[in-house]
């Protein structure tokens, strides 16, 4: 069941609500929601639930041209992002004007972000002039960009050593998936760029006062972090 307060555990870092599991109740999404898990021991994973008619859709960015918009995958969590109901609506109709621009999928990977966006009445992708495209997490933050919503304080965000090294092993994989040349170079010059990670863009989506600086976000990402690795360990102990 939803919490639309600060419910007792979570008073000092100001989350409205707390991550759920994707079985059923999507009656309860009235408009858009956010879905993070981990679905690998080394991966977290995030995206958009958003309302089409009667069904709820995940629009996500899966990998280098691979936006994919299918049926929400019940091994994820989701979380009611902090905004009003109109926002929230006008939120759900950009994800679906995203998902029909690009239904062929073409939305680059790329690790740099600040301030790119999908444009309102195209949903074109506007990266700016030092992007070269979007991972999962700043896919969601273009997305809320698009709406007028700031997720994240981008500029306070600290580089961390580990977040290299993901950049690494991501840029390889890129590699060995045979992305274009150009892709690969732009890639490689923004190694050591501001990660934000899955579970940190999951948790502000549920804070208060936004845009949050990392300070506030780390502290809510432990929560939700806390909750994706309960989910994962579930899953591990149900495979055969």
């Amino acid at each position: 069941m939803w919490i639309d307060y600060l419910i007792p555990r979570l008073p000092l870092v100001g989350l409205l609500s707390r991550p759920e599991r994707l079985v059923g109740g999507f009656e309860a999404i009235e408009h858009v929601a956010i879905a993070v898990g981990q679905l690998r021991s080394d991966q977290q994973h995030v995206g958009l639930l958003y309302r089409r008619n009667t069904s709820v859709r995940m629009l996500h960015l899966a990998f280098h041209f691979d936006l994919r918009d299918q049926e929400p995958d019940s091994r994820l969590l989701w979380i009611r992002p902090s905004l009003h109901r109109s926002r929230a609506r006008s939120l759900a109709a950009q994800c679906r004007l995203i998902a029909h621009t690009y239904a062929d999928g073409q939305v680059p990977y790329g690790f740099r972000y600040a301030n790119s966006y999908f444009e309102r009445g195209t949903g074109n992708l506007i990266l700016d002039k030092e992007a070269s495209g979007l991972t999962c997490a700043t896919f969601v933050l273009a997305v809320f960009a698009s709406s007028g919503v700031r997720l994240i304080s981008t500029e306070d965000w600290p580089l961390r050593p580990e977040d290299s090294e993901w950049q690494r092993k991501i840029l390889s994989l890129m590699r060995e998936g045979g992305a274009e040349a150009q892709t690969i170079m732009a890639a490689e010059s923004q190694i050591g760029s501001a990660r934000f990670r899955p579970d940190e863009v999951a948790a502000a989506s549920a804070l208060r006062f936004l845009p949050a600086g990392f300070r506030r976000v780390s502290a809510a990402a432990r929560i939700v972090a806390a909750e994706v690795q309960i989910r994962f360990a579930e899953l591990l102990a149900t495979r055969p």
